[in-house]
């Protein structure tokens, strides 16, 4: 198995695509990259995996007034 590519730019490009905040221009490239590499398409599925659990961690449910869609629409 090759070494991971550990150079900041590349865990950059990679984590920046993850988050969805990669320029339309890089993103085409990331798309091909991943095609090809089961290793950075695996640091994509952790780095998804800890932007969930740390929503989940910040996001704490809430409870809503029965009328809030309502009011948000009107």
């Amino acid at each position: 198995m090759a070494l991971f590519n550990t150079h900041p730019l590349y865990i950059s490009l990679l984590s920046e695509y993850a988050a969805g905040a990669l320029a339309q221009e890089y993103r085409m490239m990331v798309a091909a990259h991943l095609s090809l590499s089961a290793q950075a398409r695996a640091f994509i599925r952790q780095c998804e995996a800890l932007s969930a659990a740390l929503i989940e961690q910040e996001c704490a449910p809430v409870s809503m007034q029965h009328n809030a869609l309502e009011t948000v629409l009107h």
